[in-house]
């Protein structure tokens, strides 16, 4: 067993996932990646997904207005998030490594 709790142990993972994706990012040309933040897709979810299919999309996909409606039915705009109620229950050091990947990720830590 391990001392450490589910909150911490949850946000480790969370931090670790970041990490191996970021360690990912570094090796794939930059030309194949895009970077979305949920809050953009959330909140501009047509928009989002008009960008990614003219990158990705063949030219004869027709994408009309209707399409695109029918593929974001059911995006809700997203809920403010948990960080500030989660955080108090982090251990120090968790919470330190957190907020330099939200830092890092352009949100204020």
């Amino acid at each position: 067993m391990t001392d450490t709790s589910l909150i911490d142990l949850c946000a480790l993972q969370w931090i670790a996932c970041i990490e191996r994706s970021d360690a990912a990012y570094t090796d794939m040309d930059a030309s194949r990646v895009a970077h979305i933040t949920y809050e953009d897709f959330m909140t501009r979810p047509k928009d989002v997904l008009t960008g990614i299919l003219g990158s990705v999309a063949p030219t004869n996909l027709p994408m009309t207005d209707e399409v695109l409606e029918e593929a974001i039915a059911g995006i809700r705009a997203p809920s403010p998030g948990k960080r500030d109620k989660v955080a108090p229950m982090l251990s120090d050091s968790v919470r330190d490594r957190l907020d330099a990947i939200m830092t890092r990720k352009g949100y204020e830590a």
